[in-house]
């Protein structure tokens, strides 16, 4: 969350970034291939076998910041769902023929806990955060092309990992090269009404990884105080949405956000406090971590998650703000819950306020990644998914920088768990 609030009634995100401007010019065609997606209804069976099929919800941040991170997920998104379903010969595992996916943003407006906090604001509420945002509201598809980076995505000699008319070039060593066209980089996106997408054995859908791509983008619109962990809480508990855990599911999470979670428990009570109440020092970006007594727990949200589903059947991944590359930390922040002991002791994740300019104030980034000269990634200590991870999920849970170049790694990493759990 970053607020310039000197001008009361009005506020911007100090490092919105619209530097990708991925659907203008860039030669959009439509794709009559992706048809719209049906909801099947309920398909809840029991079993005590182990979860046969995914269920997997992502968490997308939609705030002024996101807009190059929301470009480069959809690229990672495609592929990750493409080898859930087509995994290549050198898996060990089988492919997901039962897949469900669906998208929330982290706005939840300046509600907490079911209550509107309007009243509490003590400026004029901004438009993106009135009342309830979106409230955990499955998202739909609202743009009408993406584009995909050539020669990323891998892929086997069927090319079905491929967007269609894309070819599998450069086979190497155990069959695998790189989707390829030698024309345009864009595919066309459905309209979508249905609450989520998938493809079942009874009704494969072989566009779902293109689908699931197109949901990447979700615009930079939302609140400013973004609730990544409660939006996820309120979509699964929405009474028009408790259809999509299905009981012989797995349930995979996962956050994409350069900002710190702000689920908040008493949302009057954090705007009480005078970084909200005091405009003169600009320090509205600091309030929700200098205030965690106002904010839910982990082990209420954590409680929460799983009380839709068993600890064995639930796995939590975070794209978020930790230390990348050749920073200090990295090798702390970066990997499975377990593993990430020493990730909240380094100093990049340290709650560091700093004075931006002109009197605004934020907490110093735990990383940051430029092309060139141009900033494109700014993220905030991304603390309690690290804590979330590596004190509630454990190995059931992996984190890694937004700040990478790359995040294909995690994505297979992230992928080969689940399809070691979903059998």
């Amino acid at each position: 969350m970053l607020l310039d609030s000197r001008t009361k009634g009005t506020w911007t995100r100090i490092f919105g970034l619209a530097l990708c401007a991925v659907l203008a010019g860039c030669g959009m065609k439509t794709m009559p291939w992706l048809d719209d997606a049906v909801d099947g209804g309920d398909t809840d069976t029991t079993t005590d076998t182990g979860p046969s099929s995914l269920d997997l919800l992502l968490v997308i941040d939609d705030s002024q910041s996101m807009n190059q991170e929301q470009a480069e997920l959809a690229t990672d998104l495609f592929a990750f769902v493409g080898s859930l379903a087509n995994p290549l010969p050198t898996s060990s595992y089988d492919a997901i023929d039962d897949i469900r996916v669906a998208v929330v943003t982290s706005n939840l407006g300046f509600s907490s806990n079911g209550v509107n906090n309007d009243a509490s604001w003590p400026w004029t509420v901004p438009p993106e955060c009135q009342a309830f945002g979106d409230y955990g509201r499955f998202q739909t598809i609202e743009v009408s092309s993406i584009a995909l980076a050539n020669d990323s995505v891998e892929c086997d000699e069927t090319a079905a990992q491929c967007p269609p008319g894309w070819t599998c070039q450069g086979l190497g060593g155990g069959g695998v090269g790189v989707c390829h066209t030698n024309g345009s980089t864009t595919i066309g996106c459905p309209s979508q009404t249905a609450p989520w997408m998938e493809s079942t054995p009874d009704d494969p859908d072989p566009n779902l990884a293109a689908r699931a791509a197109c949901l990447s983008m979700q615009g930079t619109g939302g609140c400013g105080f973004e609730q990544q962990l409660a939006s996820a809480v309120v979509a699964l508990g929405r009474d028009d949405q408790d259809d999509f855990l299905r009981d012989e599911s797995m349930l995979a999470l996962v956050v994409v956000s350069d900002e710190e979670d702000c689920s908040m428990e008493d949302g009057a009570a954090l705007f009480a406090e005078s970084e909200i109440q005091e405009y003169d020092g600009l320090k509205v970006n600091l309030a929700c971590g200098a205030h965690p007594e106002h904010l839910f727990s982990l082990a209420h949200l954590h409680e929460e998650i799983l009380s839709f589903k068993e600890p064995d059947e639930v796995f939590f991944a975070a794209i978020v703000g930790v230390p990348f590359g050749g920073q200090d930390g990295a090798s702390a922040c970066q990997g499975f819950g377990d593993e990430l002991d020493g990730c909240l002791e380094q100093d990049e994740m340290q709650l560091h306020a700093e004075e931006l300019g002109g009197d605004v104030w934020y907490y110093r980034p735990a990383c940051a990644r430029s092309v060139g000269e141009v900033e494109v990634t700014r993220a905030s200590p991304g603390r309690r998914y690290v804590e979330l991870a590596n004190e509630r999920f454990g190995e059931m849970s992996y984190v890694c920088s937004i700040c990478d170049e790359d995040w294909s790694p995690a994505f297979e990493t992230i992928s080969a768990k689940i399809a070691e759990m979903v059998r």
